[in-house]
């Protein structure tokens, strides 16, 4: 079996191949789409190296540059420097230790200015963050073929639980097979066209559904010839928020051993006891087997 092409958090799966690693690496998109722990992690680390590259230019000018120190010592001389130099980029300046030469002077007049150039910087990957658009779009777990007017239909459910609404949504269905050709597999993409293309809010959970018709991809297929042929099937929202205004943009893919043939999904919406409607999410993957007649 080969690889997806996306995996189930909606990440692309493909490697580049004959370009150097550095052109596909992109700092501030790796930075603002990592985790929180691992952002303060870089932040603090590239903190951390500036202040003792410039630590070690003081230790260069000599001891005669710095006025204020107290330690004799080799250890404490290199902390109480290292603690002048985080004070210097942050532009704190306690006031104990000083530069007294034109050297110490000007470096720390550059550490100021990179300083605030560093911070400037951080606080807009910091920004860049927040002001990430995030949807929490939650898909069922596995995607069903059942019974549809008089026919077959493939359905997969989604559920937007954050409070904010999603408006002007779309979504798209795409079949990817691999099929031997001339000896050579080869990919191949099938839209498969929905139902219902787009809603206006979405208010509950939404199933997206592609009538399995005489001219679906799907028809004739069996869950044997979906697995031979390697098949993911890709799922595509696009919409907006209408709170932050923002675009926004969810994906998954299914196996084709997700795949749950001759059922339906159970109804998740229910009423509590003064009469408001709610959806229980637990169970949106939740089905039941329709017997074939």
């Amino acid at each position: 079996m080969l690889a997806r092409l996306l995996n189930k958090d909606g990440t692309l799966n493909i490697k580049p191949k004959g370009i150097s690693i550095f052109k596909q690496k992109d700092f501030h998109y790796s930075i603002v789409t990592t985790n929180w722990l691992n952002f303060f992690l870089v932040i603090t680390g590239f903190f951390f190296v500036i202040n003792v590259l410039f630590t070690i230019v003081y230790l260069l000018l000599g001891s005669n540059e710095i006025a204020g120190i107290i330690h004799d010592d080799k250890v404490g001389y290199f902390w109480e420097v290292f603690f002048f130099s985080a004070q210097t980029i942050t532009t704190v300046a306690y006031g104990r230790i000083s530069p007294v030469g034109v050297a110490a002077s000007s470096v720390a007049a550059i550490e100021s200015m990179m300083g605030l150039i560093l911070f400037a910087f951080a606080t807009g990957l910091t920004y860049s963050r927040f002001s990430r658009p995030k949807t929490k779009i939650n898909y069922s777990k596995i995607m069903l073929v059942g019974p549809y007017q008089n026919g077959l239909a493939l359905m997969v459910r989604v559920v937007n639980y954050k409070k904010n609404q999603l408006v002007d949504l779309s979504a798209e269905i795409i079949l990817t097979v691999n099929i031997l050709v001339d000896g050579k597999r080869t990919r191949f993409f099938y839209d498969l066209p929905l139902e219902q293309q787009g809603m206006g809010m979405m208010m509950m959970s939404w199933t997206i559904v592609h009538k399995i018709s005489d001219e679906s991809p799907l028809n004739g297929l069996t869950q044997e010839d979906l697995e031979d042929s390697d098949a993911e099937i890709l799922v595509i929202i696009k919409g907006s928020d209408d709170i932050l205004l923002q675009n926004v943009f969810s994906r998954t893919s299914f196996r084709a051993s997700k795949l749950v043939w001759n059922a339906q999904f159970i109804n998740i919406d229910e009423f509590d006891e003064v009469g408001n409607l709610q959806i229980d999410i637990s169970k949106m993957s939740d089905y039941i087997i329709i017997p074939s007649k």
